[in-house]
């Protein structure tokens, strides 16, 4: 188990990933999920009165967007790595650029 401020895990270029960086992202997927899942059960209870379906339309919509929250989910993941991945090509660069500095 680890503990907030631990470096609890390695990505796959070796580097440390920070806890909070898990937590962020846990955070909001879990709120990306619960929004999708949310709108889509209330539209689809709206279409179930307005066409007196009541419980077939709701259920559908709430299935329908299981697909929809997955693949955002995944963009959201996806884009986090990869700006993880820049920010660590910047420092290494900063890093070789202050290095070269000092021995001049």
């Amino acid at each position: 188990m680890f503990r907030m401020g631990q470096e609890p895990s390695q990505d796959n270029s070796g580097a440390k990933i920070p806890a909070h960086n898990f937590a962020v992202v846990t955070f909001q997927v879990g709120c990306l999920t619960l929004i999708i899942a949310g709108l889509f059960t209330f539209i689809g209870f709206w279409l179930g009165a307005h066409f007196e379906t009541k419980p077939w339309l709701t259920l559908s919509m709430l299935v329908l967007s299981a697909p929809l929250a997955l693949s955002l989910v995944y963009m959201t993941v996806k884009a986090r790595l990869k700006k993880k991945s820049l920010e660590e090509n910047e420092m290494t660069a900063l890093k070789e650029e202050w290095a070269g500095d000092e021995k001049d």
